[in-house]
């Protein structure tokens, strides 16, 4: 029997689309915000109003397999350090602001 992957994912469509969230700053930082693939499909498709339901290279988002993409969503996940250096930065823009009165110092 041969193998009917495509370079180790389920299907090209679910490689590509694999690609493209972990190439895309935009697409992987939204991807670090979402509990599963599909609310990702939600945040992009519906709420960012992405304009097409596939990726430049025609692989449609929705037919990836749902598996294999909440693992990648998994994967990259927000870090207990990234929330910590991001709570960091929230807690010194809110002091500098309090203080100075504008943020920015």
């Amino acid at each position: 029997m041969t193998d009917q992957t495509y370079n180790g994912w389920a299907d090209w469509t679910t490689w590509n689309c694999a690609l493209w969230i972990n190439n895309d700053q935009w697409l992987y930082d939204i991807a670090k915000e979402c509990v599963d693939y599909k609310e990702f499909l939600h945040e992009v498709l519906y709420m960012v109003g992405m304009e097409n339901d596939a990726t430049a290279d025609g692989a449609d988002w929705g037919e990836a397999n749902l598996e294999e993409m909440d693992a990648l969503i998994a994967e990259i996940q927000e870090t207990p350090q990234d929330w910590a250096v991001r709570t960091f930065r929230s807690i010194k823009l809110r002091y500098n602001y309090l203080k100075y009165g504008n943020a920015f110092h």
